[in-house]
């Protein structure tokens, strides 16, 4: 007997599912929290709110599992991409977990994520997509799903269950390298896409001008994204721009999109992924993350604990018994090889220094430092010589600190509609600094500012001349505060 697939998405507002048995359609569904009774809403908390509108949906679709797969809105994701040199996978592995608390703006045992790859021999290298969310995040969706007996199989971001069924039409399969702009009356996520991974993402405003979607505010927010991705990904291209939404009429941002990105862009309707009235991006996206194995759509991720794969990382590195033996005669050989260098070096060295002291005690001072002797002269020398080398070291201590200073001012690493407005420098050790950046984000929005702040620190734990400062960078404080009538994130970043 053919088992049931029961697909669940969880938007800003909104619950879609989709139920499935092998490759047959049974059921798409969506509803949004209009759809509990007004005297319900009063009475239930937010966490109640999802449980009720998740239990409507299992009673419309008549559903009695207690499995499902999940997808989750976009907007609680990270999503990055990186180059490595060419390796194995299991290679890639054990780098990546130290790699990617770069990209991350919270602690690393705080993240559950996956990856994929791609390998590019031409290039020597490969390429790597992370998918990643917060735990607590995930453990607070988990605890709404545990309260009404579910259990999620698989979880995983929007973009990539939406993918899956664009990827499954004949038309789009070939496409590699394109946008992926999913739009609804309540939210609106963009997603950038090479060799079929997602690199990065963005959450959109949809902001409303005479009742209608502000078209020239919401085009040059997708042209920012762009913009941001051609300067991040100089040798990336982009095919084709998706934009998939069931809202009625969108040719006019689907011609201003072409026009101003220089780009071919379509519009797709649920109702062509699916062929069914009732389709909606939501359940759309509950069809694609219930589709996972009957698509050829290469990312599911698997998301796991990244502190879990550190440990697995360290216990594969250990190997087994065999391993330590191998080691233990290589070093062996080591240790013998280097004593034998050791060896020969110090006999040189021996003789250099004879034929030196020996040309020393011929050398016959001038008079008028004849009284001083060698050995004060050597003292003053050594002196003069530490001096000389602790000037060089402040300069270039003095010169790396310059150009960091110059990088806040005008070197690309402060998002737009962000800005600095304190930084405190301070000497904690011997020539070593610590430095606190306070400032602002605004941009209308608590998310979006968060975001900002991420990139910033994202910037410049990537920039060599802040890591030839400081091991460490942080943001240690991100609080919404109100300034002239404008609520705006004020935010902290320690570098030490």
């Amino acid at each position: 007997m053919v088992k049931r697939k029961v697909g669940l998405y969880l938007g800003t507002s909104l619950v879609g599912l989709a139920l499935k048995e092998g490759k047959k359609l049974l059921f798409l569904g969506s509803n949004d929290i209009s759809s509990i009774e007004a005297r319900e809403i009063e009475t239930l908390d937010e966490n109640l709110h999802w449980q009720a509108l998740i239990r409507k949906s299992l009673r419309q679709a008549n559903v009695d599992s207690k499995i499902i797969d999940l997808s989750l809105a976009d907007r609680d994701f990270i999503i990055r991409s990186l180059e490595m040199p060419l390796m194995g996978k299991k290679e890639i592995e054990a780098s990546l977990v130290y790699e990617i608390e770069k990209y991350i703006p919270f602690r690393s045992e705080e993240l559950v994520w996956d990856y994929q790859f791609n390998r590019i021999p031409k290039e020597k290298k490969v390429s790597v997509s992370f998918v990643g969310i917060r735990k607590s995040s995930l453990e607070q969706t988990k605890k709404i799903l545990s309260n009404i007996d579910l259990e999620a199989a698989t979880i995983e971001p929007g973009c990539l269950s939406l993918a899956r069924m664009l990827k499954s039409t004949k038309e789009t399969k070939d496409i590699r390298n394109f946008v992926l702009l999913d739009l609804t009356l309540q939210e609106a996520y963009l997603t950038f896409f090479q060799d079929d991974l997602p690199v990065f993402n963005r959450y959109l405003n949809i902001k409303e001008k005479e009742g209608k979607l502000d078209l020239d505010n919401f085009v040059e927010a997708v042209s920012f994204s762009f913009q941001y991705f051609r300067r991040e990904f100089k040798s990336g291209k982009l095919d084709r721009i998706f934009v998939v939404s069931d809202q009625p009429e969108l040719d006019s941002l689907v011609d201003s999109l072409k026009e101003t990105l220089s780009l071919d862009a379509k519009k797709v309707t649920p109702y062509e992924l699916t062929s069914r009235q009732e389709a909606s991006i939501e359940n759309i996206k509950a069809l694609g993350c219930g589709s996972r194995n009957d698509y050829s759509y290469k990312f599911s991720p698997v998301l796991k604990e990244f502190e879990e794969t550190k440990k697995a990382e360290a216990s594969f590195s250990g190997g087994g018994d065999w391993h330590w033996r191998l080691i233990g005669s290589a070093a062996a050989i080591a240790v013998i090889v280097c004593f034998l260098v050791s060896l020969f070096f110090n006999n040189a060295l021996s003789l250099v220094e004879d034929e030196f002291t020996k040309k020393g005690k011929n050398l016959n001072l001038p008079e008028q430092l004849q009284q001083v002797g060698w050995e004060n002269i050597k003292i003053a020398t050594d002196e003069k010589l530490n001096k000389i080398t602790q000037l060089k070291q402040l300069k270039e201590k003095s010169i790396k600190l310059f150009n960091f200073l110059s990088l806040l001012v005008d070197g690309g690493v402060i998002p737009d509609k962000m800005w600095l407005s304190l930084i405190n420098i301070s000497k904690k050790q011997k020539e070593k600094y610590s430095v606190e950046i306070i400032g602002y984000a605004y941009r209308a929005d608590d998310y979006q500012e968060r975001l900002a702040v991420n990139d910033f620190v994202s910037n410049l734990r990537a920039n060599e001349s802040v890591n030839s400062l400081f091991n460490i960078v942080e943001a240690t404080s991100a609080d919404r505060e109100t300034i002239r009538e404008f609520t705006v994130t004020k935010f902290v970043v320690n570098l030490r």
